[in-house]
């Protein structure tokens, strides 16, 4: 690369990083997020070229960074460095997410807004089905939240023995169960209805009382209770506080 090429792009990335530091990102275009993202990827190159690929290739940002590692490595200018940087972000998001709000599950899981605020970040970024359950003591105080199983993009298959053996494991007294729709709607499907009343009479067996069913897509999520599905106990909840 000539001397004076090498320059303009050292400028290039630098007057990137600048902007980012005096505006932060909502003046970004996705693609000017992609590009900054890759000069800490990429070392000593032009990006830009690079960043429109990504673009052109996947349309998003998020389709950009939920892409597998195969494919991005397949985009002219991604190496297998710069695709494992990529991969790491939305990661690193649902664990800066879960982190964040580690305060608020000291309290009570109490309402179904706090279940969801509880349970989202357990699903940032997950292109495949999976099942969670947060388990709660006596006072409503979250135990544990465990994955009980994942899938592919439509579909996971959960154990009823699984799903009692986890619950009784972690001592719940009851427990919120939890699962994504990567491709789908916030809407539970005739299966998730049946499977739900019938993980409630296998817990019931136990002693333990199933409150509710979400299903999360995004930043959004449907509570099987309160859309008439399912009869949950979040009244039996706020009876004890």
């Amino acid at each position: 690369m000539a001397g004076s090429e090498k320059n303009l792009h050292e400028g290039h990335r630098e007057r990137l990083r600048q902007r980012f530091l005096r505006e932060g990102l909502e003046s970004f275009q996705e693609h000017e997020v992609l590009e900054l993202l890759l000069t800490y990827a990429i070392p000593r190159a032009d990006v830009n070229g690079t960043a429109h690929r990504l673009m052109e290739r996947y349309g998003s940002l998020a389709a950009a960074l939920n892409a597998p590692l195969s494919s991005l490595t397949q985009v002219e200018g991604v190496g297998e460095r710069a695709a494992a940087f990529l991969k790491l972000l939305p990661q690193l998001l649902r664990r800066y997410q879960l982190s964040l709000l580690r305060w608020e599950r000291e309290g009570r899981v109490d309402s179904i807004e706090k279940a969801g605020r509880y349970l989202l970040p357990y699903f940032v970024s997950r292109d495949k089905e999976q099942v969670w359950l947060l388990c709660l003591d006596q006072g409503e105080y979250p135990l544990n939240c465990v994955c009980l199983a994942e899938g592919s993009e439509a579909f996971a298959s959960l154990s009823v023995k699984n799903l009692v053996a986890a619950a009784v494991r972690e001592g719940s007294d009851s427990v919120i169960l939890a699962h994504n729709h990567p491709r789908g709607v916030a809407m539970p499907s005739r299966e998730d209805v049946a499977s739900t009343v019938a993980l409630s009479e296998a817990l019931g067996l136990v002693g333990v009382r199933l409150v509710d069913h979400l299903i999360v897509v995004g930043e959004e999520f449907a509570s099987l209770a309160e859309c008439g599905f399912f009869a949950g106990s979040w009244e039996q909840l706020q009876k004890t506080e």
